[in-house]
């Protein structure tokens, strides 16, 4: 049989890291930003210029004032646009931008986001091997992470 107070004692405990961690949690991404970034995968199916004006409002946005996940969302979706746009430089300098931000997090979705992108528009651009060089490195890094918790190895 549990003992009771031991039980609530340790529940109190989890809970208060709960709400200790919240804002930083809840300060990682911006909701309105999320948001309009979901309505944009759902209405770019449909209606691609009302998707390309949702897309185009978000890149008026003060980029750094946005939160890490959501801004390298928001990136990784205009270097998309850029990408289908045939616009070559413009997808260059967002896809640095993008990379840019792993300076700033060490959150696994953001670095996921950032290096799932690097590796798509390597495939889309035919850079296979670029591509498959790229993900054996993240591979390496990642097993070097696992066997090292806290030490995050950028490239």
């Amino acid at each position: 049989m549990l003992d009771f107070r031991v039980t609530s004692k340790r529940f109190g405990f989890i809970v208060s890291i709960l709400l200790f961690m919240m804002p930083t949690i809840a300060s990682e991404i911006d909701l309105a930003i999320e948001e309009t970034l979901d309505r944009y995968i759902q209405v770019i199916q449909q209606d691609q210029t009302e998707a390309s004006v949702l897309l185009n409002e978000l890149a008026q946005t003060d980029i750094m004032q946005v939160a890490i996940q959501s801004r390298v969302r928001l990136i990784s979706y205009l270097v998309f646009d850029a990408y289908y746009s045939k616009d070559t430089a413009k997808t260059e300098r967002l896809m640095q931008q993008l990379m840019q931000q792993a300076q700033f997090t060490e959150h696994p979705d953001a670095l996921s986001e950032i290096f799932a992108t690097e590796l798509e528009l390597l495939m889309y651009q035919q850079k296979l091997d670029d591509a498959v060089i790229k993900a054996d490195k993240l591979v390496l890094q990642h097993q070097r992470c696992v066997k090292h918790p806290g030490k995050l190895l950028r490239q």
